[in-house]
């Protein structure tokens, strides 16, 4: 191996552990309050690129659930794959903090020039993206909304959302589920995995492809 090779090599492997212990401290320290039109978010930003994933987490966590063990990292799983992504904090008295959290985030996105946007929720956060949609589908674009493991019982009746539901299929949260599938309007698909686990890391261990699945189906 050349000189000249070495080095760019030598430079791609640090380049490549610097982003990587980058993306394994991400943690509740990340979190940061930025003012967005006003409104209070906080959040956790990683990841670059024109295509932002807005990463919800159910009751009783924080933002930082997507990017830590209970979900076997999926925040930076998913910036290894391309994305920009933001992780919102909800958990509020006032229920309509939620909605304003995903809308701020979603202009947060937008004033950073990202041209294509999607919604992932877990749990209540599931509910809670599929709520805003209904709401707000009038005046904001999104591309694809995707629920894990939701306890949303309700369908998506927007054709101009893909939609995307993941389940455990022995999943005492999520068994409205497989009816909101089948009374939600194309385009729609599901991915069923075995089991009854309800937190992220463990769907995915049930599910090993999960990460490459969502992936193809976000930039379908």
């Amino acid at each position: 191996m050349n000189k000249q090779l070495y080095s760019k090599y030598r430079f791609l492997c640090f380049s490549l552990i610097a982003l990587m212990l980058h993306c394994s401290l991400v943690s509740a320290q990340n979190l940061q309050k930025i003012e967005v039109d006003k409104f209070p978010l906080e959040a956790i930003e990683i990841g670059e690129g024109n295509y932002g994933v807005v990463l919800v987490h159910g009751a009783a966590v924080n933002a930082d659930y997507f990017f830590g063990k209970y979900s076997s990292q999926f925040g930076q799983k998913l910036v290894s794959k391309g994305f920009r992504v933001i992780g919102i904090k909800w958990n509020h008295p006032d229920s309509a903090f939620g909605m304003k959290s995903i809308e701020a985030a979603i202009n947060r996105l937008k004033s950073q020039g990202v041209e294509k946007i999607s919604l992932i929720g877990h749990s209540r956060g599931g509910e809670l993206i599929a709520n805003f949609y209904r709401q707000n589908s009038n005046t904001i674009n999104i591309d694809s909304i995707i629920q894990i493991d939701s306890v949303d019982d309700q369908a998506l009746t927007h054709s101009a959302v893909k939609k995307l539901f993941i389940y455990s299929k022995n999943s005492s949260y999520s068994r409205w589920q497989p009816s909101a599938f089948q009374k939600s309007v194309d385009p729609k698909e599901q991915i069923i995995v075995p089991g009854s686990d309800h937190n992220v890391a463990k769907i995915i261990e049930r599910q090993s492809d999960l990460l490459d699945l969502i992936s193809i189906y976000l930039r379908k």
